[in-house]
């Protein structure tokens, strides 16, 4: 019997060992995830899940394993994989906080499942209403679905604890950045900054609010992104460029690829608008560099070859990704063909994304391509329409009538 206890305590030794060994790689894994290192990360991951797989490891171990290489996919914009961990790790543990707001985290990301990233993180809450990362997902999560009020109650009720937390003010501001009131998220993205100054993430997104809040007050003023460097847009323009140019600095021997690309696109686009084409192009190139499937800084860079009169190169970058570029790619595509004097085209890229609303500069382009193009009964259609919504402005009717092909009133 005193054989057995001892070579029983013995083999507990042994896989405590064991398992303590695994428990602090596993924190290594975390720290490089905390130093922007996921692919590092990831790799040191990868092995170890081959070692703890092939020993029998405690489920803990397994558990903490699963969330850990969720966290590295999730940094590593690898949402499908993530979901895998940390489904696996919700398996393991059904009550893991960690796991349910982590898998609607990755939910949210995908903008897919957007009730039961919902359900998940309300479990997490009610589980862990003080544990920052679960309330700033929460939050997220409230806001995706609407649950406006409830965030604002949240808000009011845990007044103090939200205003010191770096996570929740992010998540505050991040969800009033994406249902576009983008004025009201810049004071959150402030406090966050000055909870944690040298915050990369909080730094390009308070950049990214500040651009898009210059870029609105610009073609609201009808400069369309032509100023020059004396007019009042262009230090904010100035300061949003700087604010890349630290993160690119800070996060230029890491691998967050995504918070350098974001920043290097952002120089690219205030230097468009500062009317600066070849810079941001050059921008652009380094985006593309880091992310060559990155959309944006494709319509950014075909944006700027607009700019400098290469349309044909414009033309080019685009129409290869016809079914996945936004409105600003389209209507680059639709100006691009316009000046290339190919009102075929010109007037198939206006009609894909043209609305009611639109300037009376874009209506005018539109139906003057489609007559043309020989499609003066489509473009006739048109004005009746724009007249019978009451959309058909003096302005507007009179540069319709000068095209001589015209009849605003059939």
């Amino acid at each position: 019997p005193n054989s057995s206890q001892e070579l029983a305590a013995l083999i507990k030794q042994l896989l405590d060992t064991t398992a303590e060994t695994y428990r602090l790689r596993l924190q290594d894994a975390r720290n490089l995830l905390e130093l922007n290192e996921p692919a590092a990360a990831t790799r040191l991951m990868e092995q170890l899940e081959k070692e703890i797989l092939s020993s029998k490891c405690s489920l803990d171990v397994i558990l903490n394993l699963n969330l850990c290489l969720g966290s590295c996919y999730t940094r590593l914009e690898d949402e499908r994989k993530a979901e895998i961990y940390f489904r696996k790790a919700l398996e393991i543990d059904p009550t893991s906080t960690k796991a349910q707001a982590n898998i609607a985290h990755v939910l949210f990301i995908r903008n897919s499942e957007n009730e039961e990233a919902l359900e998940l993180s309300k479990r997490a809450y009610i589980t862990d209403p003080t544990n920052e990362s679960v309330v700033a997902i929460y939050i997220l999560c409230l806001g995706r679905t609407g649950h406006i009020d409830t965030i604002k109650s949240l808000m009011a009720e845990q007044s103090d604890f939200f205003h010191n937390s770096r996570l929740i003010q992010l998540a505050i501001a991040q969800d009033l950045k994406g249902r576009g009131e983008i004025e009201a998220a810049l004071p959150f993205f402030e406090r966050c900054l000055a909870i944690e100054p040298s915050n990369p993430h909080a730094r390009i997104l308070r950049a990214e609010t500040i651009f898009l809040i210059t870029q609105d007050e610009l073609f609201a003023s009808g400069k369309m992104g032509r100023i020059s460097a004396n007019e009042k847009h262009s230090p904010p323009l100035d300061f949003v460029e700087a604010e890349a140019l630290v993160v690119i600095k800070a996060l230029g021997a890491t691998s967050d690829r995504h918070a350098l690309m974001r920043a290097f696109e952002l120089c690219a686009m205030a230097n468009l608008l500062k009317n600066n084409p070849r810079e941001a192009m050059s921008y652009c190139d380094k985006a593309m560099a880091i992310m060559p499937n990155y959309v944006q800084a494709y319509e950014t860079k075909s944006r700027c070859l607009f700019e400098l009169s290469d349309c044909e190169k414009a033309i080019e970058i685009l129409q290869p990704l016809i079914e996945t570029i936004s409105r600003t790619g389209k209507q680059t595509l639709a100006y691009s063909s316009y000046r290339l004097a190919n009102y075929i085209e010109a007037a198939k890229y206006f009609g894909s994304y043209i609305q009611l609303d639109d300037t009376d500069r874009e209506w005018s382009l539109y139906l003057e391509a489609l007559c043309l193009s020989d499609e003066i009964e489509v473009a006739s259609e048109k004005a009746k329409f724009l007249k019978d919504s009451g959309r058909l402005t003096h302005s507007l009717e009179w540069n319709l009538s000068t095209l001589g092909c015209l009849n605003t009133n059939k």
